[in-house]
């Protein structure tokens, strides 16, 4: 059986070997996804970022769309490059 120290070392190796990963790819930035997600839009920030959350988490997105929007309304965020992106 194995025991929750064991499971706390194959997480972190599988963590680790996401991250090589990532980095051997992207050569930049690392995204905190790929491809394309549904977040909720939260606001415009003083620097016209779009603030969303995404699985708790608040991401600034460069917005592709410049209609207005409510809190809460979902929106689609795309991550290229370490840039996330957001649209509606």
């Amino acid at each position: 059986m194995i025991n929750i120290e064991e499971l706390k070392s194959i997480s972190i190796s599988n963590r680790i070997e996401e991250l090589e990963r990532r980095v051997k790819i992207t050569n930049g930035p690392i995204s905190d996804f790929e491809g394309s997600v549904t977040a909720n839009w939260v606001k415009l920030d003083q620097n016209a970022g779009g603030v969303v959350e995404y699985r708790g988490k608040e991401y600034v997105t460069k917005t592709i769309g410049w209609t207005s929007i409510d809190p809460g309304t979902p929106v689609k965020v795309t991550a290229a490059g370490g840039i996330y992106y957001s649209e509606w």
